[in-house]
């Protein structure tokens, strides 16, 4: 219902048109229902602001039960990145290997960037074009590096995190906070005008659901 209601609210050209018709009671009485549902609801004061509040009162759960996964996620991989050894030894060991292969072109370097690793699969062997550096590097490890063979236990969610989209996340993320402040902002303002009709009930309310919700806000921010 909702959702029906929001489509349907009036535009500030509509309310300036429907004003116009609200002092002739004639033309009034002539309306079409749906016409005079939308003059009834141009009337209420931050009607738009209500219905947005409501809506995002309603689908709060969803959304927070949708988003705090993917977050949880994501610093569950980074905390797992950051504190594997054998992840680490794996890098050194990479490094190692591409400064040997680059000896006298671009070898001794202090580092790499991970995109460099798709290089891996790229370079193949001259008789075996199946076999690849990758497959190489597996080998080398497994046969004399066992201790970091199995490193893929240390960063369990690391798979788990490469499926999340950063750029869509990070925009569920705004939108959600920009909402509660939306309705933060709603009721405070309805709280200072206790006069306007409605308002005491709508602040009393909305301050109960955003005590509720702040610590929640507070975890995804």
């Amino acid at each position: 219902m909702l959702e029906m209601l929001m489509k349907y609210t009036p535009t500030t050209e509509e309310k300036d048109s429907l004003n116009q018709v609200a002092e002739d009671d004639d033309v009034v009485a002539a309306l079409a229902r749906a016409d005079r549902f939308m003059l009834d609801v141009s009337k209420i004061y931050h009607y738009d602001e209500r219905l947005k509040s409501l809506y995002f009162r309603r689908k709060f759960e969803e959304r927070f039960n949708f988003i705090r996964p993917k977050i949880r996620c994501l610093v569950n991989a980074s905390n797992e990145v950051y504190k594997s050894h054998k992840l680490r030894e794996l890098l050194q060991l990479l490094l190692g290997f591409g400064n040997y292969f680059n000896y006298g072109k671009r070898g001794n370097a202090m580092g790499f960037k991970l995109e460099t690793l798709t290089k891996l699969i790229d370079t193949k062997a001259t008789l075996d074009n199946k076999f690849t550096l990758m497959h190489y590097v597996a080998d080398t490890i497994e046969t004399q590096f066992p201790d970091i063979h199995d490193f893929m236990d240390d960063v369990l969610h690391v798979p788990l995190a490469a499926k999340v989209g950063l750029g869509d996340l990070k925009t569920d993320v705004n939108d959600f906070q920009s909402c509660f402040r939306a309705l933060v902002k709603e009721c405070d303002h309805m709280s200072k005008n206790p006069q306007i009709k409605g308002a005491r009930h709508f602040a009393n309310m909305f301050d109960v659901f955003i005590k509720e919700a702040e610590p929640k806000m507070q975890e995804i921010g």
